[in-house]
Order: structure tokens, then C-alpha cells, then sequence
């Protein structure tokens, strides 16, 4: 791994799992929709995970390395 690496730490991936799973439990509650927190947290950590994975994949280009902002944007997506 180099320096100009995109890296999220840790502590912020745990709250973006958090209030991700937060608002799936509400979602359903919501629509009358029985899910556990359980179920909603290991959900939102399945979402997380894929789009971590998927931001740091495309934060290298063919010419280098995606400015950090934009490879952000990739993984709020």
C-alpha cells in the first residue's frame, strides 16, 4: 500500500455501519416489516463492506490515483 492510498478508518466505517443499520431497523419498522437489529446491523455491515471494497478498487486509475474526494463519493454511494 502507498501513501496516497485511500484509506476510511475504522472508527468511521463502524458508524456508517451504524446509523446505516439504524435507519434499515426504522425503514421496516416503518413498513410493518418485522427485522431484528441484528438482522438490520449485519445488513448494513454486508452494504459497507461492498461499497469500502468497491471504493477502494476504483480509487486507482489507469494514470494514477483518484483524488480522494471523488473515491469518497464512490463509497457514499
Amino acid at each position: 500500500m502507498t501513501d496516497d492510498t485511500w484509506v476510511l478508518p475504522s472508527d468511521k466505517r463502524s458508524r456508517v455501519v451504524s446509523r446505516t443499520g439504524s435507519s434499515l431497523y426504522c425503514l421496516a419498522f416503518e413498513a410493518k416489516k418485522e427485522l431484528s437489529e441484528d438482522v438490520a446491523n449485519l445488513t448494513a455491515r454486508k452494504f459497507e463492506e461492498k461499497a469500502y471494497l468497491t471504493a477502494q478498487a476504483q480509487a486507482t486509475t489507469t494514470t494514477g490515483t483518484r483524488p480522494a474526494k471523488e473515491t469518497t463519493k464512490i463509497y457514499l454511494r
